[in-house]
């Protein structure tokens, strides 16, 4: 496994804590990537987290299970 798919694996652990902090893109390290939460449809209590840097276009996604309370 090569460093930016390890830091990708570092990030995914940093968001599914926290999702609304400022990373820097690990593929580039140039600029930020902009994070979107975008809750699954019908009873699925899951979100889907994208990644997308600004500069270089870098995208991950990541799925996250969530309460029914507390979506996002």
């Amino acid at each position: 496994m090569n460093d930016v798919s390890i830091k990708w694996i570092e990030i995914a652990s940093l968001i599914s804590k926290t999702p609304y902090v400022k990373i820097k893109c690990p593929s580039c390290d140039n600029a930020f990537l902009n994070i979107f939460i975008t809750p699954w449809q019908g009873d699925e209590p899951k979100v889907d987290i994208h990644l997308l840097c600004e500069k270089c276009n870098a995208k991950n996604v990541i799925t996250k299970e969530v309460s029914k309370s507390n979506k996002a």
